[in-house]
Parts: structure tokens; sequence; C-alpha cells
């Protein structure tokens, strides 16, 4: 079973150029992404929730799924889901943010 544990956010956020200046991208969005390149460390993904950064930013849950539709939707990140729990009625899904800035520039 894979262990979920509370995300651990490095100090600092980087937001890289391409990321900063993209016109197409909310400010709001912008930061979510530094928060998220926090959370990847080395491994280059995060397991954080829409309701983990809802807390964080005190938004809504609604917010953070526009934000992180905008950064999937341009290229900046990638959502991946996996089944990794089954029960009678009940799937759990575990859900990994990868960091696709940080992948293409070899980091």
């Amino acid at each position: 079973m894979i262990n979920q544990q509370e995300p651990k956010p490095s100090y600092y956020a980087a937001i890289p150029a391409t990321v900063r200046y993209d016109k197409r991208i909310t400010p709001s969005a912008k930061l979510l992404y530094g928060e998220i390149t926090c959370l990847c460390g080395k491994e280059n993904y995060c397991c954080a929730t829409n309701a983990y950064f809802a807390e964080l930013y005190e938004v809504s849950t609604k917010s953070i799924s526009t934000w992180i539709s905008q950064l999937v939707k341009l290229g900046y990140i990638k959502i991946s889901r996996q089944t990794f729990s089954r029960s009678s009625q009940k799937m759990v899904f575990y859900r990994n943010i990868a960091n696709l800035e940080e992948k293409e520039n070899g980091r």
C-alpha cells in the first residue's frame, strides 16, 4: 500500500520565466506552480490533493482545479492517476503531479 503522508514543501518556490511570463496563466496558477515545484523534490512529482492546496491558499477546491487545468492544458504539469486500493464499493486514486518544465530542462 502506498504511504500518503502530509506533503512537505521545500523552503523556496521556483517559477521559471516560461511560466512567470506566460500571459495565458492566471497569477494564482503561477503561484500554485511554484508550490508544486516545492513539493516535487528530486522525484519530480508530488501527491498533494486539491483539498491540500485549497486549505493552504484559503480558496475552493474548484479554484485549485481550474488553476491545475490551466497548467496541464499548457503543458507545464502532467497529472497521472493510479488506483492503489479497492474495497467493495470504493476506489481510492493516487494522483501524481509531474513538473514537466523541470523534466525538459534536465533537472
